[in-house]
């Protein structure tokens, strides 16, 4: 990439420039020809993602402050702040804050694919606090490429 750039986001600054709710899109896939997009998930107890599957992106999760309860095919794994876990593609996952004050989680989206767009989605509907694909599931629906309902 020639025309490659350092990206500098200011703690508090967002990638996108529509709503994403509690997630802050950090590096942008429209950043680097869609290679990678980074998030920041802010989540309170209880909060989680249903049980899904990425047709196309792989996800690497890694707790910055909190707990996650997070599932990768059959295992669990209990992230504390440091911990991670990488989540391929194909493999149905969901992630769950199981802390007492809420949490932070770095989640880096390889390639980024759509999952800016699902992340403005979300903050537009204001689904993005419970991380929850809307009751009608039009959200899934229209992000079939990047999310599906695991069974």
């Amino acid at each position: 990439m020639p025309n490659a750039k350092p990206i500098f986001v200011p703690p508090e600054g967002n990638r996108s420039a529509e709503p994403t709710g509690n997630i802050k899109i950090r590096v942008s896939g429209n950043d680097n020809g869609g290679a990678v997009a980074v998030v920041e998930v802010q989540t309170n107890p209880d909060d989680g993602a249903p049980l899904h599957v990425h047709h196309v992106e792989n996800e690497w999760f890694y707790a910055l402050a909190g707990e996650y309860d997070i599932k990768v095919g059959d295992e669990i794994f209990h992230l504390t702040t440091g911990g991670s876990v990488y989540a391929p593609k194909l493999i149905p996952h969901t992630f769950h804050d199981v802390s007492e004050n809420g949490s932070k989680l770095l989640v880096v989206i390889q390639p980024a694919g759509h999952a800016e767009a699902f992340a403005v989605d979300l903050g537009l509907t204001g689904e993005g606090r419970r991380l929850m694909v809307s009751p009608s599931g039009e959200l899934e629906a229209e992000h079939s490429g990047l999310v599906s309902e695991s069974k």
